[in-house]
């Protein structure tokens, strides 16, 4: 009966290590294919896109406390032709959005995509319908790589605090 209290909290804790572990794996092989697929794109041809849309949308979190948070993420959706079949994306870099708490910091990062503009796109040869405006990893690759770390070293954390509770 005495190491009742103990057993519960190795489960408990053994199974947070366990779900605080997969999140971090699966940032880090999120940031890491990511990155690949733009280390890929360096290889990819390009064609002409024409931007159709070019906005600052907004994006409003509300927490359990009711207070909001606002952030403003670039929309871009472009056509581009491959091969004579006609195709549109959304994507400007692999790896996401980032959001801004200022919408003017969105918009100017947009500003080389304006509307009706004539731009390059980078397609993938064997999945045509696969383009991107930047060949590169975008900051959400890059946060997602930060988030990564930050939950396996806590796990192992975790994983310290357990295996220390047992001697």
């Amino acid at each position: 009966m005495d190491n009742l209290p103990l057993g519960f909290g190795l489960i408990c804790g053994g199974f947070f290590f366990l779900i605080i572990l997969a999140g971090g794996v699966g940032l880090m092989v999120y940031s890491r294919r990511s990155q690949q697929k733009a280390d890929a794109s360096l290889g990819w041809p390009s064609t002409n896109a024409t931007i159709l849309i070019s906005e600052v949308t907004e994006s409003v979190s509300r927490d359990e406390d009711g207070d909001t948070s606002t952030y403003y993420l670039p929309h871009v959706v472009f056509s581009y032709v491959v091969g004579g079949q006609s195709y549109t994306s959304q994507v400007i870099a692999f790896g996401g959005k980032v959001g801004r708490s200022n919408p003017s910091q969105v918009q100017a990062e947009l500003a080389q995509y304006p509307v009706g503009a004539v731009v390059p796109a980078y397609y993938n040869p064997l999945k045509p319908e696969e383009a991107v405006l930047e060949r590169k990893a975008s900051g959400g690759a890059k946060t997602a790589r930060n988030g990564g770390i930050f939950l396996l070293a806590l796990a192992v954390l975790i994983a310290c605090i357990l295996l220390f509770s047992l001697i």
